[in-house]
């Protein structure tokens, strides 16, 4: 029996609507988005509105406009050559994580990224080159945020303060550094308020930005 080309023809039309829906967009796969800027960024879609994607990415989240998106690929191969790319480097010294995490950024490769700046951070926690990214990425990605932020409302500001050291608890070194940079932007007696407190009794990586905060006060009571 043949089957009928009207019903061939219906079924390809529903395949095509179902990767055009957002579920299609919504999937927990990792991918690589190109943007029109020419950039490329490695997660998975968190969320996608009308006019916009939520990016979820080892840096943070990230929120990316439809319209900037040229491509969506699979980042599976890039993730192959990754690690084709730590074989060559079996015991890596600061250089070579240096040259990874370059390598990383050149084609968007996140979680690659994330891995080699956090291994250069424990190793050198002031490095430059780390802190420039984090500067330049602190901006664009966000680990955690309230719906408030004016510096004349003290309340929010300190209730902005609490959410960063709350999202500090359970973070890498870099996710950590990554939230410092956020506080660096709050009063500054908030900050050191809670730094005093998250240095007697946070995690790690909460006693890690607490120590710095409070060595930066130090260096500027000179």
């Amino acid at each position: 029996m043949q089957s009928c080309p009207h019903r061939w023809c219906a079924s390809l039309c529903v395949g095509v609507m179902l990767l055009l829906a957002p579920t299609a967009w919504a999937q927990k796969a990792t991918v690589l988005l190109t943007l029109h800027s020419g950039e490329t960024i490695e997660g998975t879609i968190k969320s996608r509105k009308k006019s916009h994607v939520i990016f979820e990415t080892w840096l943070g989240q990230r929120f990316v406009p439809l319209s900037t998106i040229v491509s969506r690929r699979d980042a599976a191969p890039l993730r192959e050559r990754y690690r084709s790319e730590l074989k060559k480097r079996q015991n890596r010294t600061l250089a070579d994580r240096i040259s990874l995490a370059r390598w990383c950024l050149a084609r968007g490769f996140t979680s690659g990224l994330a891995a080699e700046l956090d291994g250069i951070l424990r190793k050198d926690p002031d490095n430059e080159f780390v802190w420039a990214l984090i500067r330049r990425f602190a901006p664009v990605y966000r680990l955690a945020r309230t719906n408030h932020h004016p510096r004349d409302k003290p309340r929010w500001a300190r209730r902005e303060v609490d959410l960063l050291y709350a999202a500090a608890r359970n973070q890498s070194f870099l996710g950590a550094a990554m939230i410092r940079q956020q506080l660096d932007s709050l009063p500054d007696e908030l900050q050191l308020n809670q730094a005093v407190k998250f240095a007697r009794r946070g995690t790690e990586p909460q006693r890690w930005i607490a120590a710095w905060m409070l060595g930066q006060s130090n260096k500027v009571g000179r």
